[in-house]
């Protein structure tokens, strides 16, 4: 009898859970909760203790990016010391001023943290609105109401990393921003991103950027998006051409500039677009792959001035600010020399 009363008992828990378990951002009653309360109030405590008063959306942070880093924060998306290796870059950073006396100019040199990459309102995390910067650099964008929700769609769309994409509105901006370019084709990694994670940056695991990426960013950056026409701005969202191509295949590090080949070139730190892209791609460009924002920028921030990948302040990376930086440190000796490495620009332009 006790068996029979076990049997009916598995057979009523089997039937009544999904046979596919929706991720967190899927949707359905089950997730609304992470986000969400009915009152800011559980147990008796307040539940948003950045703003007691107002709890917009009825979140459970003061914004909704303090609401996305309640969990993104241990993802990886924002650490306590940056040292973390996700494809977007640390959020970290943009609590931080860099600071080092500097050869090539007198006195103190220093990266403010607004510098750093994307204000996002997230005040419970020590990041705010950038107060220089009230617009999107090239774009009309209000600084003031950037947020994780700015780009990722909270409640779900089929979309690379659930950006928006042509013809949805960010909800969070008085009176909706539209965008009016598609979310970009790409293939990500894990979202936990910390050192050793499955998710962290490295030469056999890392984003798949296939198409878009530029066109995309040009939503709110469209003056930063040149075509072939300004020659003020670096071009984005072109070929790279026989030449440049040959250059990013044949390119090692600045102690071998020639060894190389196709089979082996890709390097995560300089990433371009192509179909053949894959999460753990080694092979190079073609003449067809393209040089895109995210060639040179990471998208959410980085160590160094807008977000750049690496220290373009610098003529050689083992003169990086700040020193030791997990993104280039973990590439040391694969493959780049860091007694010698030049600036990485190099990898398409060969001028080291």
């Amino acid at each position: 009898m006790k068996k029979a009363f076990a049997l009916v008992l598995t057979n009523l828990f089997i039937a009544v859970v999904p046979s596919t378990l929706m991720a967190f951002h899927d949707g359905g009653v089950a997730s609304c909760s992470g986000c969400h309360i009915i009152h800011n109030s559980q147990d008796g405590q307040i539940v948003n203790v950045v703003s007691a008063s107002d709890n917009p959306y009825l979140l459970l942070r003061g914004t909704p990016s303090d609401t996305c880093l309640i969990c993104h924060a241990d993802y990886g998306q924002k650490s306590n010391d940056g040292q973390t290796l996700g494809p977007g870059g640390d959020f970290y950073w943009m609590t931080r001023d860099v600071s080092w006396n500097s050869p090539d100019e007198p006195g103190t040199a220093t990266i403010y943290a607004r510098e750093h990459g994307h204000n996002i309102d997230a005040p419970g995390n020590g990041i705010r609105p950038d107060p220089v910067l009230t617009r999107a650099p090239g774009g009309d964008f209000n600084s003031q109401y950037l947020g994780c929700n700015s780009c990722h769609d909270p409640h779900s769309n089929t979309n690379f990393r659930r950006l928006y994409g042509v013809g949805a509105t960010e909800a969070n901006y008085p009176g909706g921003y539209s965008f009016s370019h598609p979310a970009p084709t790409a293939i990500g990694s894990p979202h936990e991103t910390r050192v050793m994670a499955p998710g962290a940056e490295n030469m056999g695991q890392h984003t798949a950027y296939i198409s878009g990426m530029s066109d995309w960013c040009a939503n709110c950056h469209k003056d930063m998006h040149s075509g072939l026409t300004n020659r003020m701005v670096h071009p984005a969202d072109v070929t790279l051409g026989a030449e440049i191509s040959n250059n990013y295949n044949a390119y090692v590090t600045t102690s071998n500039k020639t060894g190389g080949g196709y089979a082996i070139a890709y390097l995560p730190l300089v990433p371009f677009e192509d179909a053949a892209n894959t999460t753990v791609s080694s092979s190079g460009t073609r003449a067809t792959s393209k040089i895109m924002c995210l060639t040179c920028h990471r998208a959410h921030a980085s160590p160094y001035q807008k977000a750049c990948r690496w220290d373009m302040g610098q003529t050689d990376l083992a003169a990086s600010q700040p020193a030791n930086e997990p993104y280039l440190a973990q590439y040391k000796g694969n493959p780049l020399d860091m007694t010698s490495q030049k600036d990485l620009c190099n990898k398409c332009h060969a001028k080291d």
